[in-house]
């Protein structure tokens, strides 16, 4: 009975082991299919990764490659990769010869580097720029990369994974862009305009040689100081120059645009120079940036002009004298009942007086433009109010209107602050731009004038917030776009004016903006060929009246 039951338990024993065998056979089955569940979902994973991923061997040679994205093509269709080279994975152009790890240029790689410090010393490589010449589908190529390594234990055994993310691309597009500004450095650097780039806070951030050799600074001297109180700090009177009130300040400020011809830019020497500038905002996004300011030394050019414009006067004043005297015997001569001509021989003389009297105008014209570009026409400024100058002006040619069958509308804000301005030269700005109106205008048209208060005005030269806007508008054929910056030029007549027909000498709308300006306004002109052209010029207000609740 003993003997039985010992043979009962050594069975029982025997079943329990076999028991718990097969309980361990199952969960190391289960164990195994976790971890080929997690391999796979991890080769899942790298696989998807945009980057080349290979790992190495301890002889260098590639055993896996992720297949993600064209890195598959470039590396073959399957992961496995026994006794692949780095090269070989990768086309380089010396596999190709048979050569990898061996060519001329090997020693010089920084992959056959990297991996040659990685197994040897440990060291790691972390978003190196890299490049390889490669056998494409086009022949040869060159790659660039951004290379890192990271040594790893699997099964005990050391192994190497690369990871190279190819960047040709953004590098093919870098580089374009650095060719890009270098010829346009190149082209400015070439010009011989002086050009100078401020930033948003009005700090230089580029001159070109020109501008260098202009001003007697260089850019490393001037790179990030501000320009205004450098070059443009004193106007041509001596005064103070406000930056306030600077065209290149209001260009990055207030988005303004400006062509200058009449100032002064120093130099780093104390002197100065007679320059013509522009100055325009630069954008970025949609943002102001900053400004670009180009110039040019025109020093010659005024002296000539000066002596030009000498030359001109001096004639055109000895001619004053004479023509006085011709006027003058001819108004005799009709006025005086014993020396009466006859009707035919009236007639003639009326053409003689005529003929004086107009070239006498404009001779005073051609004088008074000068004066006032020489600044020697004083104004003799008071207060004015507007409406009551645009019924004035209107109302002096009324019998001009009336002949012609048209008619001039007047139209003045109720309330309107009054101007402060030289009455004799404002009325002769008014005359001049409603004769030009009623000239270019059709038979039965209204040519209408108008002031108003502008609030805010843009312009610069303004002593105060406010500004008075007058208007000319006619309906006549129009001006050409790129005529509308001529049209102010002395003895410049463009389109219907240049017309034997409208007679005039191309001095009254050159008078109206010499005028306008010796006020501290500005005028300008805005037409539609066709349709009809409007007149714009501003005044400031008079500043005991200056009102802030019209808009």
């Amino acid at each position: 009975m003993k003997k039985k039951k010992v043979q009962a338990d050594h069975f029982k024993d025997l079943d329990a082991r076999v028991r718990e065998q097969s309980e361990l056979e199952k969960h190391r089955f289960h164990q195994g299919n976790r971890v080929w569940e997690r391999t796979e979902e991890l080769k899942a994973v790298f696989d998807k990764i945009p980057m080349l991923m290979i790992l190495l061997d301890e002889n260098r040679k590639a055993v896996w490659v992720n297949t993600g994205g064209e890195y598959k093509i470039r590396a073959g269709s399957g992961r496995k990769f026994s006794g692949g080279l780095i090269g070989e994975v990768l086309k380089c152009l010396n596999s190709a010869e048979g050569l990898c790890g061996g060519g001329q240029k090997c020693g010089i790689c920084d992959i056959n580097s990297a991996v040659t410090g990685a197994m040897e010393r440990g060291s790691q490589v972390l978003r190196k720029e890299v490049s390889l010449e490669i056998n494409g589908e086009g022949g040869l190529e060159k790659k660039d990369y951004l290379f890192s390594t990271a040594i790893i234990k699997i099964s005990g055994q050391k192994r190497l994974l690369l990871c190279l993310d190819d960047i040709s691309s953004q590098k093919l597009t870098e580089d374009a862009l650095r060719r890009a500004e270098e010829f346009g450095r190149l082209i400015l650097s070439s010009a011989s305009d002086g050009i100078i780039a401020v930033n948003s806070a009005g700090r230089v951030l580029f001159m070109n040689e020109a501008a260098q050799k202009m001003l007697g600074w260089t850019l490393d001297e001037l790179k990030g100081r501000e320009l205004h109180p450098v070059i443009h700090h004193t106007r041509t009177d001596g005064s103070a120059y406000p930056v306030d009130y600077c065209p290149m300040f209001l260009a990055y400020t207030r988005k303004l645009e400006s062509v200058t011809d009449d100032e002064l830019l120093w130099r780093r020497d104390g002197t100065s120079f007679a320059a013509q500038y522009s100055a325009a905002p630069m954008f970025r996004n949609g943002f102001v940036s900053g400004a670009v300011i180009a110039f040019s030394d025109i020093t010659e050019r005024k002296k000539l002009e000066e002596s030009k414009e000498f030359l001109v006067n001096s004639i055109v004043h000895d001619l004053k004298n004479p023509l006085t005297a011709i006027t003058s015997a001819v108004s005799l001569l009709l006025e005086t009942p014993v020396l009466k001509p006859e009707k035919e021989q009236k007639d003639v003389f009326d053409i003689i007086s005529r003929g004086s009297e107009e070239m006498k105008n404009m001779v005073s014209d051609i004088l008074d433009v000068s004066r006032m570009r020489e600044g020697k026409l004083g104004l003799s400024l008071k207060a004015l109010d507007m409406g009551s100058m645009l019924s004035d002006a209107a109302g002096r040619l009324k019998p001009m209107a009336d002949t012609e069958g048209k008619v001039i509308k007047t139209r003045a804000w109720a309330g309107l602050a009054p101007v402060m301005a030289d009455e004799q030269l404002l009325l002769r700005v008014l005359g001049n731009l409603l004769v030009n109106a009623l000239k270019f205008s059709s038979a039965g048209a209204v040519v209408e004038a108008s002031a108003r208060l502008w609030l805010h005005p843009p312009e610069v030269r303004f002593y105060g917030p406010n500004a008075m806007l007058v208007s000319v508008e006619d309906k006549g054929r129009g001006i050409a776009p790129d005529q509308l910056e001529l049209i102010f030029d002395k003895f410049i007549q463009t389109g219907a004016a240049a017309d034997k027909k409208w007679g005039g000498k191309g001095l009254g709308l050159t008078f109206c903006k010499m005028a306008v300006e010796a006020h501290g306004g500005r005028i300008w002109a805005e037409s539609e060929p066709g349709k009809g052209s409007t007149f714009y010029f501003t005044l400031p207000v008079s500043p005991a009246g200056r009102k802030t609740d019209l808009g």
